[in-house]
């Protein structure tokens, strides 16, 4: 993986960025061939194309059926998503019938079922639009998962329960230096990710000794995030020389309907969810800019407000006379 950067083209990288950002989503109904039944199981061969960008193609990883499915709806807590500013709707997406398999984390990758695969042709962030559980693992692979040769990639999700009045949650995979997960640094429980709802806890503070003896986590743990469903976000590095990423829940199936890239990004940005209006395909609406956001030169240096000349805010240049 590509990670040597000067912290002067890191800043300016991820200025550059934002002027940059791809999105791409799906059109489910058109995928699937306009099923007349919404819930008709439709066969996708490996490789079939699910929706693209200038520098990232979703695909198929692997043969399976697939049926429509919504990540979101005007009665759940959030339908829109927020990176950078600029917010996402979350169309209807689709999810896979076979849950992937090998499910655990010494097999280098799930080369069965329902998985999402990513060919990059840019280093940059990656954020993949999912319907998440709390009581479901996910992974993110790199490389030759085909032959059991993937390495798990550290990511960090975001996800806003569908139930009114829940809270955002987040958590992120701790990686090596240079960012892959590692097996057995206390987060896995033998054969996968221990589930969303576990970490999310985990992260924020939580010990699992205070937990009575003998509790199901992945149903009652709940102080943050139950086995309920919630519109969430998947994001992770890419790197060009790896080229293909995939993304899976383990042992089970992942509803996603596209993706958002940041090309030249090096940091993971906050995500935020919102509610409001129709959901679309990639109705992607700028919000007002942020007037406190850090200013820089072009050599990618932070100054302060007394700074004269051309200056970068909120991926934006302009003149300080």
């Amino acid at each position: 993986m590509k990670k040597i950067f000067t912290l002067a083209a890191m800043a300016a990288v991820v200025l550059s960025a934002s002027a940059q950002t791809e999105s791409a989503f799906m059109n489910a109904q058109e995928l699937l061939g306009n099923p007349e039944d919404p819930k008709a199981k439709v066969s996708l061969t490996s490789g079939t194309e699910m929706c693209k960008s200038a520098s990232v193609t979703m695909k198929a990883a692997w043969d399976d059926s697939y049926i429509l499915q919504g990540l979101a709806s005007e009665t759940d807590a959030a339908n829109k998503v927020v990176i950078d500013g600029v917010t996402y709707d979350a169309p209807q997406g689709v999810q896979g019938q076979s849950n992937p398999k090998p499910a655990d984390l010494l097999s280098g990758g799930q080369n069965t079922g329902a998985v999402f695969e990513f060919d990059v042709t840019q280093d940059g962030i990656l954020y993949v639009f999912g319907k998440l559980t709390g009581n479901k693992s996910y992974y993110v692979w790199e490389g030759d998962v085909k032959n059991g040769q993937g390495m798990p990639v550290a990511f960090t999700m975001f996800a806003q329960p569908v139930a009114e009045g829940s809270a955002a949650v987040k958590y992120t995979l701790p990686g090596d230096e240079n960012g892959y997960y590692v097996v057995g640094s206390g987060y896995d429980n033998a054969t996968g990710y221990a589930t969303a709802s576990l970490c999310c806890d985990v992260f924020a503070g939580d010990a699992l000794a205070s937990l009575p003896e003998g509790t199901d986590v992945t149903k009652s743990w709940g102080t943050r995030w139950t086995a309920g469903n919630a519109l969430g976000v998947v994001a992770f590095p890419v790197y060009k020389d790896a080229e293909k990423y995939f993304v899976n829940a383990c042992g089970s199936k992942m509803t996603s309907d596209g993706f958002v890239f940041v090309p030249g990004a090096t940091t993971i940005s906050a995500v935020t969810f919102t509610k409001g209006g129709e959901t679309g395909i990639s109705n992607a609406v700028a919000e007002k800019a942020n007037v406190n956001a850090p200013i820089y030169n072009l050599a990618g240096q932070r100054v302060n407000a007394n700074f004269k000349g051309i200056a970068i805010q909120n991926g934006k240049k302009f003149v300080v006379k």
